[in-house]
């Protein structure tokens, strides 16, 4: 079950990360300031830590270190 449930959080992780680039793509070619957008990419930011944790905690406690593909 810990596995499974690691994959769907890196799924989501994958998925977040896309909206972020999405976003940062838009504040980028933004010529007016938008402080919303900034609220949001910065929600987006600490949604992908909360499971950068939650896949690290899942780890702990079955005693198997998980990576994102990314950082082997």
């Amino acid at each position: 079950m810990t596995h499974r449930y690691v994959q769907q959080l890196q799924k989501a992780r994958e998925r977040l990360v896309a909206h972020r680039r999405e976003m940062a793509e838009i504040i980028i070619n933004t010529a007016a300031f938008i402080p919303e957008r900034a609220v949001e990419f910065t929600e987006i930011q600490n949604a992908i830590k909360s499971i950068d944790e939650a896949i690290e905690d899942e780890g702990r406690l079955s005693g198997t270190v998980f990576r994102d593909e990314e950082d082997v």
